[in-house]
């Protein structure tokens, strides 16, 4: 099998998941096709460090620019997700006692905050 066909057998597969969970991650608020985003980008960062040699470098270091730029979007959302899920299972935790009100307030606060990276990914 050369280099190439195995570039190609391997990469494919990743883009596709990506190009899917971009779709999933950009029509609605759930946290994992973001997740999925991250983590898609990463691997094909790290298929493109592998494969580097069959790649000119002025288009692969373009490729590699625009897989920053994914992750970096992306990547405030993710962690946003992240925060307001602990905080939620916190709040579970608490139920009604003293400071349970606060976190919500926190909660809804990083809700707005997630919904403006949601705005950005629709652009």
């Amino acid at each position: 099998m050369n280099e190439i066909f195995f570039a190609q057998k391997t990469i494919r597969p990743i883009l596709a998941r990506l190009q899917k969970s971009f779709g999933l991650a950009r029509r609605g608020r759930q946290a994992e096709p973001v997740h999925q985003v991250r983590v898609m980008s990463r691997r094909l960062r790290n298929m493109f460090w592998v494969f580097k040699d069959l790649f000119p470098g002025p288009e692969l270091k373009a490729i590699e620019r625009d897989l920053r730029m994914i992750l970096s979007a992306f990547g405030r959302a993710r962690d946003l997700d992240v925060e307001i899920q602990y905080l939620v299972t916190y709040q579970r935790r608490l139920r009604n006692q003293d400071g349970s009100s606060q976190i919500g307030t926190l909660i809804k606060g990083l809700r707005d905050e997630r919904g403006a990276c949601q705005e950005q990914f629709d652009s």
